[in-house]
């Protein structure tokens, strides 16, 4: 699926939308001035290596 690009304050009106298209594979990359700020993507698979929560 391709990246979707938003900016900054799109995003953060629409934060609740994006983490539920994310969930579902979407990946969006948020800009800030028209530079490159942020990437809201899916998770890793479950068991693969990434940040671990106590």
């Amino acid at each position: 699926m391709a990246t979707t690009t938003i900016q900054a304050t799109e995003a953060a009106r629409q934060i609740g939308r994006l983490l539920d298209r994310a969930s579902r594979g979407e990946t969006f990359l948020v800009t800030r001035y028209g530079r490159p700020y942020a990437v809201i993507s899916p998770p890793p698979p479950e068991g693969a290596d990434g940040p671990q929560s106590d």
